[in-house]
């Protein structure tokens, strides 16, 4: 079966609170009680946690506004996972350590 959630993946150029891109999908006309959960994954990168019957507005949405979206983007690769105080451990470990981080969040 499909996932009833689905994440949302777009760049952003500089440091941003849940509230400012909260008031950015506002700006946009997202309806933001459509958005369940707002998360920073990675560097530049916001996620929107979003119900799939949702998911194809928000996108059409984002393109109409020339604003990408991601889809390749993986959260839990190693080249996202940047905490300094894993960099001495094994590339296995760091995966399952992302893996695991991404899960507990």
């Amino acid at each position: 079966t499909q996932p009833k959630f689905n994440h949302v993946h777009i760049p952003c150029q500089q440091r941003t609170t849940r509230q400012e891109t909260r008031k950015l999908l506002r700006h946009l006309n997202i309806n933001t009680s459509g958005i369940l959960d707002i998360s920073f994954p990675g560097r530049n990168i916001i996620s929107l946690l979003v119900h799939r019957r949702y998911l194809p507005k928000i996108i059409s949405i984002m393109q109409i506004a020339k604003i990408p979206v991601l889809k390749d983007f993986d959260p839990t690769h190693l080249d996202n996972f940047k905490d300094p105080k894993y960099k001495k451990c094994s590339a296995p470990e760091r995966d399952t350590i992302s893996k695991q981080c991404y899960r507990t969040r």
